[in-house]
């Protein structure tokens, strides 16, 4: 296949849009050659710096301040430059602190500005300052989609204030919950929280349109208010019960003290520390926070088998792992992509029914699931985080 004509024949065929370049690249050698490509034999990260776009960084003035071919390295080493410029331009355009009631206009999707005399598109988000909220620019549209959904939020937790008091007051009370709670080290104040922030989310923002102005936030407030405390009572009965299998969890670890299960063990208390990070209340949907008892319940079945059978798991959690670590280190390394794209996100879920079908298959998955299926997801979430970074 000689390189030069099999370009110029695709640049023929193509025109701009918003597919992922390596996918256009698969499907035109594909219809043209009957060659199929697969994402992986790609490898864009072997490529010599030559064939890389070069990007340059100048001032107001159009000085060079630096230049290089990886964008993300480039955006890093400016980072802070970035948001000195996209701070003065909130200041200019914007009331930008101790915002506690929508009495600054219209939030728009986007702001332009000249630099350089280049335009500059940033976004405007409103942003959670606990005790009030802020608007800022950020450099993406996710971004700013993802702050002003939290600094919504806390706009309308300072509107319903006896709400609020009432639901502090009267949930996650009792007991029964608090011993469960103390059992694995965590904090009622902080789950709490936690729940009115992901209610008042559910109730006023999830799969909505964010508003823009005041009349549309006054518009959501009403139409949304009297929903809030069967939404949180609902929210506050089912964090009780994902409270109560991870107790019974914890209470078979400490038993779980043989030398040949140490690997199943250890893959457990790594499973447990992602779903049970800081702040999953509020960062997990709720229709992955809703499954949490099956999967806690899939763990609660993989320990009670280990005797006898920890050969077996052992050979499972293998592959398992090798599905999880490219996550988990992406997780880690760069976690705004886990908000830029959804095939991580979704990827990452997969991974929860994937356990489930490994080691406790007769609880059932919302959807079909292999290992095959994994792998084919993580090439779209390769090609996605190429295209994030680019």
């Amino acid at each position: 296949m000689p390189v030069p004509e099999t370009v110029d024949n695709i640049l023929s065929r193509v025109s701009a849009d918003d597919s992922p370049l390596l996918e256009v690249l698969t499907r035109q050698i594909k219809d043209s050659h009957r060659v199929v490509v697969s994402l992986e034999s790609w490898q864009p990260e072997q490529l010599d710096d030559y064939y890389r776009m070069n990007y340059r960084v100048v001032d107001q003035e159009g000085r060079q301040l630096g230049q290089g071919r990886n964008l993300e390295k480039v955006l890093d080493n400016f980072k802070e430059h970035v948001s000195e410029t996209l701070q003065q331009q909130t200041q200019q355009r914007f009331e930008t602190d101790s915002i506690t009631q929508w009495d600054f206009g219209e939030l728009p999707l986007e702001h332009q500005f000249k630099q350089a005399g280049v335009t500059v598109t940033s976004y405007p988000a409103l942003v959670d300052r606990k005790d009030s909220v802020a608007i800022e620019l950020k450099d993406y549209p996710q971004q700013a989609q993802f702050e002003s959904g939290r600094g919504m939020v806390r706009l309308f937790m300072f509107q319903l204030p006896q709400q609020v008091k009432y639901l502090r007051k009267e949930l996650l009370r009792g007991n029964t919950i608090n011993l469960q709670l103390a059992g694995v080290d965590q904090r009622r104040e902080q789950w709490l929280e936690d729940l009115l922030h992901a209610v008042f989310y559910r109730v006023f923002i999830d799969a909505k349109e964010l508003p823009r102005n005041q009349d549309q936030f006054n518009q959501r407030l009403h139409a949304g208010r009297q929903q809030l405390v069967e939404e949180a009572q609902a929210l506050a009965q089912l964090l009780a019960t994902i409270i109560g299998h991870y107790n019974s969890i914890r209470k078979l670890l400490k038993k779980a003290n043989e030398l040949s299960w140490a690997y199943a063990i250890g893959d457990i208390n790594r499973q447990l520390a992602v779903l049970f990070a800081p702040g999953f209340i509020v960062d997990t949907p709720i229709e992955y926070l809703e499954q949490y008892p099956r999967y806690l319940q899939a763990i609660v079945q993989r320990l009670e088998k280990l005797r006898g059978h920890f050969q077996r798991d052992k050979q499972l959690s293998t592959a398992l792992n090798n599905l999880s670590e490219p996550l988990l280190a992406v997780w880690v390394n760069n976690a705004d992509a886990m908000v830029r794209s959804s095939q991580l996100l979704e990827f990452r879920w997969l991974l929860e029914e994937f356990r489930v079908s490994l080691f406790a298959q007769q609880l059932g998955t919302r959807q079909a699931v292999s290992e095959k299926r994994l792998r084919e997801q993580w090439k779209q979430v390769k090609t996605a985080l190429l295209d994030l970074s680019s």
